[in-house]
């Protein structure tokens, strides 16, 4: 890979947009632009020959996202930019740029067009041959109508949008958006499905109308064990018609862990955990308590209450009457740190149990549906899902399919298998019944 040398006063091009690529047997420079950071930056640019003609692009989509990667054929062209600035207008730049290759070195030049006949020609031609970013923003806003069933817009709306300025998000700062909605009424809200809390706010989400200088926290989806907090700086829509909240990062756990503790000590003892800690704790507060509760309880009851142990991180039944676990085909039947003998609960899972009656054998489904609090003890609240029909040998190949669902089928033969592991390895064994009364849910097929 060519090390990019560039050269200009703008600030809105960097060297990691421009490379070079093979075409047809000819090193060439090339330029990139993604789709995402033209609309965090609000920012689009195209490229034209010194005769005015668009340059060739190749519609791209790679780990950076989808963009255009415009080929630079000849070692001089000119930038036509077009700028959000605030509710609906844009404003046009123009840039002479110069590509060359050296060695194992690219270096682009990039400089202000002052003349103002040149600009003009350069313009004029450009919209001749492409459509402007303003023109297809109002049509999108349009048709992302935030009144879904009146498809329109009030008053309220269209003043705010006219005041309000299009996304500036530099590429390597300190500011992240947030996804919002504009109500009929002109107040803008967060949507519910952006992640967030607000900070002081026992509630699960905001996405009411938030202010400006409000605190919100998120656990980020794509990096475990990270939290971040941010202070809601202003509002404003992108290319696509599409509105957000700017927020700037005040704070990341773990980084500045002791800053959070110091400010906000409760938040702290209450969120900043790694996920496993978090979720075994969500899981617990949503914890339903009851006056009465049977422990006693058989393999095949529509609800069980299993005792259940809590770690700082996990909560977890011994293997005995439930052998494994099974979510979409994810086997597991032991957790290593508790001498192979546990079995973890914190997501919920499905159950399975390898019954044995008479001689014949049947796998029995339970699904974990949450917790229950009863006598200052946490208890797995289980309920039945489905039984296999009896099968003589513990082989997957006795399982016979007869009708059933396919996904069914292959699940119960997987499961089979796994329990024939777990046996060979002596984790487990059968639940022993001397006589098919399993419960109100189980009756032989």
């Amino acid at each position: 890979m060519k090390k990019t040398t560039l050269k200009t006063d703008s600030p809105y091009f960097r060297p990691e947009q421009f490379g070079t690529e093979v075409v047809r047997g000819r090193e060439i420079p090339t330029a990139t632009l993604y789709e995402e950071d033209c609309l965090n930056e609000s920012f689009f640019f195209s490229l034209t020959s010194t005769s005015h003609d668009l340059l060739p692009y190749e519609k791209s989509s790679d780990d950076k996202g989808k963009g255009r990667k415009y080929l630079c054929v000849s070692p001089r062209f000119y930038i036509v930019a077009e700028k959000g600035n605030k509710g609906i207008e844009t404003s046009f730049h123009v840039f002479s740029g110069e590509a060359t290759v050296s060695g194992d070195e690219l270096i682009v030049s990039i400089a202000n067009v002052d003349d103002t006949e040149l600009r003009d020609v350069i313009l004029s031609k450009y919209t001749e041959s492409e459509y402007p970013v303003i023109d297809t923003f109002n049509e999108r806003t349009i048709g992302a109508s935030t009144d879904r069933w009146n498809n329109n817009y009030s008053a309220k709306q269209i003043k705010m949008l006219k005041n309000t300025d299009f996304i500036h998000i530099p590429h390597n700062g300190n500011l992240l958006k947030i996804a919002a909605h504009l109500s009929m009424d002109g107040k803008f809200t967060l949507t519910f499905s952006s992640g967030f809390n607000e900070l002081q706010d026992s509630g699960p989400h905001a996405y009411n109308v938030v202010e400006a200088g409000t605190l919100l926290y998120s656990r980020n989806e794509n990096i475990c064990n990270s939290i971040e907090i941010v202070e809601i700086k202003s509002y404003a829509h992108d290319f696509y018609g599409k509105f957000w909240a700017v927020a700037e990062v005040k704070y990341r756990y773990p980084e500045d862990a002791e800053e959070i503790r110091a400010k906000y000590p409760d938040f702290y003892e209450r969120e900043c955990m790694s996920d496993a800690c978090h979720k075994k704790q969500e899981l617990l507060l949503k914890s339903e308590e009851l006056p009465y509760l049977r422990e006693d309880y058989r393999i095949g009851d529509g609800v069980i209450h299993v005792p259940v142990e809590t770690t700082s991180q996990e909560i977890s039944i011994p293997i005995g009457d439930f052998h494994f676990i099974t979510n979409d085909g994810d086997y597991r039947g032991h957790l290593t740190n508790k001498g192979n003998k546990r079995l973890r609960l914190n997501y919920l899972p499905m159950l399975c149990s390898l019954i044995e009656v008479e001689r014949r054998f049947k796998l029995v489904y339970y699904n974990t549906v949450g917790f229950v609090k009863f006598c200052d003890r946490y208890y797995a609240k289980l309920e039945f899902a489905r039984q296999t029909k009896y099968f003589d040998t513990l082989s997957a190949s006795a399982l016979e399919f007869s009708g059933e669902s396919l996904m069914m089928f292959s699940n119960d033969k997987n499961a089979l298998a796994y329990a024939g592991f777990l046996l060979f390895g002596g984790i487990i064994e059968p639940v022993v019944i001397e006589k098919d009364t399993l419960g109100c849910n189980i009756s032989e097929e």
